[in-house]
């Protein structure tokens, strides 16, 4: 038997895009699959847009929080299934197999931990690009440096849900504070890399992907390297990076 995966949508004021992501989870083919949507107390018709697939939503509510990384711990508290992935307004899964594909061979009894595969970016000027992730053989040098995989394209076995849940210290970081929790505390042998495209990533209008945050995404990212005792080689280059950036930290939050 296939194991139970929860898949998560948080949204906020996304009318002209909510629906395609909804229907790119629903239209997923594994048979074992839980769906929750959390949204922010949207205004704009997102949560009328939402509400056309209540039938198939296995819970769903919308009311204020106090970001992105709140609502989707709000929906880990009650998530039912062994995994876990996030698929936020504006992105996609690749196919209707996507999550077929990463966990065809998986069993409720397996020891791993993590499972992630390929992401296909989308830019602002209508073009996209393949990102090949970091495969088993060059993840302990990556997630010293940075996130590993795409958020969108990992799935996390949530047994433990202090696993996975985020911490809110970090506004634009706590994905990769999650990647070190779980590397420091399982290790490679917790991990599957499955070479397949597994979603669609919107890379422009995101939290972190305005250049104006840019510097407070990598203070963050030094921070968390510090805590979790990373390669001390990342972390004089970061220092460095945020000394010759310092004129960043004083544009505008959005």
């Amino acid at each position: 038997m296939l194991p139970k995966v929860s898949v998560v949508t948080v949204t906020y004021n996304c009318a002209g895009e909510v629906e395609a992501t909804l229907k790119s989870v629903l239209d997923q083919d594994y048979p074992n699959l839980e769906y929750l949507v959390v949204d922010g107390g949207s205004t704009d018709g997102t949560v009328d847009i939402i509400r056309k697939y209540a039938e198939q939503i296995s819970w769903f509510v919308s009311e204020p929080d106090r970001g992105i990384y709140d609502a989707m711990n709000k929906a880990l508290r009650l998530a039912s299934g062994g995994w876990c992935a996030f698929m936020n307004a504006g992105d996609c899964y690749a196919s209707n197999d996507a999550i077929s594909c990463l966990f065809s061979s998986v069993t409720p009894e397996s020891p791993l931990r993590v499972i992630y595969g390929n992401t296909l970016y989308r830019y602002a000027d209508g073009t996209s690009s393949l990102h090949p992730t970091a495969s088993l053989e060059e993840l302990p040098t990556v997630i010293s440096r940075y996130q590993p995989y795409c958020h969108q394209a990992v799935f996390y076995q949530i047994a433990d849900k202090s696993d996975c849940l985020y911490d809110l210290r970090y506004r634009y970081a706590a994905d990769y504070d999650v990647a070190c929790r779980y590397w420091h505390r399982y290790g490679i042998a917790a991990y599957r890399y499955v070479p397949v495209t597994v979603c669609l990533y919107k890379a422009y209008e995101g939290l972190s992907s305005h250049p104006e945050n840019l510097y407070r995404l990598q203070r963050e990212l030094l921070r968390i390297k510090l805590r979790r005792r990373r390669n001390i080689v990342e972390i004089a280059r970061d220092i460095l990076w945020l000394v010759r950036h310092r004129s960043l930290s004083k544009t505008p939050r959005r």
